[in-house]
C-alpha cells in the first residue's frame, strides 16, 4: 500500500488468483483435506480483501481501478466484494473473453475459442464499455478441463489492447468534462460582455456611410475576454474534430487551442462588431453569410501543426481565377531545386532560394457595402451576429 501511496497510480488492475474461488476450484476441494482447503481460502481472501483496500484508495483519490473474476466466482458474494459493487461510483458488466481472442488447443491440437464468462467492475463506465461484448454463438467454444484453465488466465492480446484504450477513453472523457467545468465561468463572463454591447430595447440602426449606430462591437475587448472554448457548444462539438483534407480525427486541446488563437487575432484587427440578427435582415434582406471553421493538421500525426481558420460560405457564386492565390506545382519547385544544385556543383551563378509561407493571410480590403457574418460557436449568442 506503501507503494501506491507514493506512486500514485491513475489506474490500479487487480485480478487476485480466483483458483478457488472458481467453480472447477471449489469442485477440487472435495478431494482436499480440510485443512488445506480452510489455509487456502484464507489466503485467497486476505488476498482479494487487499485488492479491495487498494480499490477504495484509489477512489479516495480520485483515481480509477479495474477488477476481474470469473462470472461464477464465489468472490462475487465476499462482504468486501459486495459492499464495493454497491458504491454509487462503482459499476459492473459481464463480458465473454471469446469475443476477445481467448482460445486454447484441445487434446488434438485444434485450437477452439473459449468463452470464459468474466464479469469486470471498475470505477470507469468507458473501460466497461469496451469489456461488456457477449458471445454471439456463431462458433463452438473448448474445455476448460483436463488442466487447461491455467491458460486461460491469460490475458489474449486483444483482451489488453480494449483495456488499454479503456483508459485512454476515460482520460479522454475526464479531460473533457473538467474543460467544461473550467470554462464554465469564462462562459458566463462572455454572456456578460456581450449583454452589455447590446441594448435590445433599440429599434433596428441603419446601415449609413459606413457606420451604424448604437451598438458597440467587441473590437475594443481584450483578446482573453472573448475567447471561449468549444465547451460552449454541445457535447458532440467537443468530442470530435477532423483534418477538412484527411478526415483523420485532431486532437481536442490543439485545435480548440489554434481556434483561440484565430479568434485573438480576430479580435486585434477588429474583423467585426457586435449587431443583432434583425438588423441584418433589415439592412440586407437576407440571412448573415455563414461561417465554419477548417481545421488542417500542417505537421503530421507524430509532429502535429495544427491550423485552424474561420471561413465565410457565400464565395460559391462568383469564383474566377483572379479570386484565388495561386500555388507553384510541384514541378516548378523541382526545377528551382535542380537548377540551384545544378549551379552550386558548378561553382557559376550559384544561387540562393527562399520560399515564404505566410501562416496568417487575411482580407483587408475596405468592406463597400453591408456584411452581416455568423459569429463561431465560441463568441455566438442568440439573437446576434457579426458585422
Amino acid at each position: 500500500m506503501e507503494i501506491i501511496e507514493n506512486d500514485d497510480p491513475d489506474w490500479v488492475i487487480g485480478c487476485p488468483p480466483c483458483t478457488d474461488f472458481s467453480v472447477l476450484g471449489r469442485s477440487n476441494h472435495r478431494r482436499m483435506d480440510p485443512d488445506e482447503v480452510r489455509r487456502r481460502m484464507r489466503e485467497a481472501r486476505t488476498h482479494l480483501h487487499f485488492c479491495v483496500q487498494v480499490y477504495h484508495n484509489q477512489l479516495s483519490r480520485g483515481k480509477d481501478f479495474l477488477h476481474e473474476h470469473p462470472l461464477g466466482a464465489s468472490s462475487w458474494r465476499e462482504e468486501g466484494i459486495e459492499v464495493l459493487a454497491n458504491d454509487p461510483r462503482v459499476s459492473t458488466v459481464v463480458g465473454d473473453l471469446c469475443r476477445y481472442d481467448l482460445k486454447i488447443a484441445d487434446a488434438n491440437g485444434i485450437v477452439k475459442p473459449i468463452k470464459k464468462p468474466t464479469r469486470w467492475m471498475s470505477s470507469s463506465s468507458e473501460m466497461l464499455e469496451r469489456l461488456k461484448k457477449r458471445c454471439d454463438g456463431s462458433h463452438q467454444h473448448g474445455s476448460l478441463l483436463d488442466g487447461k484453465a491455467k491458460y486461460a488466465a491469460i490475458w489474449p492480446n486483444r483482451l489488453c489492447i480494449d483495456i488499454l484504450k479503456g483508459m485512454r477513453d476515460t482520460a479522454f472523457s475526464r479531460e473533457v468534462k473538467e474543460e467544461f467545468d473550467r470554462y464554465a465561468e469564462v462562459e458566463n463572463s462572455i454572456t456578460s460582455m456581450l449583454m452589455s454591447f447590446i441594448d435590445y430595447g433599440e429599434t433596428a440602426c441603419e446601415y449609413k456611410h459606413g457606420a451604424s449606430r448604437g451598438l458597440r462591437g467587441i473590437g475594443t475587448a481584450p483578446p482573453e475576454r472573448i475567447l471561449a472554448s468549444t465547451a460552449l457548444g454541445t457535447w458532440s462539438e467537443k468530442l470530435r474534430y477532423y483534418d477538412e483534407m484527411t478526415n483523420i480525427e485532431l486532437p481536442a486541446k490543439l485545435v480548440e487551442a489554434a481556434r483561440a488563437e484565430e479568434l485573438e487575432y480576430f479580435n486585434s484587427l477588429p474583423v467585426w462588431d457586435i449587431a443583432r440578427t434583425q438588423e441584418c435582415w433589415d439592412v440586407t434582406g437576407k440571412p448573415p453569410i455563414s461561417t465554419k471553421w477548417v481545421d488542417v493538421n500542417k505537421g503530421d500525426q507524430e509532429s502535429y501543426d495544427v491550423r485552424s481558420r474561420l471561413v465565410a460560405r457565400e464565395m460559391g457564386g462568383g469564383k474566377n481565377d483572379e479570386f484565388y492565390a495561386p500555388t507553384p506545382p510541384l514541378e516548378d519547385k523541382r526545377l528551382l531545386f535542380s537548377e540551384a544544385a545544378t549551379c552550386r556543383r558548378t561553382g557559376k551563378n550559384e544561387k540562393k532560394l527562399l520560399f515564404v509561407d505566410a501562416r496568417k493571410a487575411y482580407f483587408n480590403a475596405k468592406v463597400d457595402r453591408p456584411t452581416y457574418v455568423a459569429l463561431p460557436a465560441e463568441v455566438s449568442r442568440p439573437g446576434v451576429r457579426g458585422r
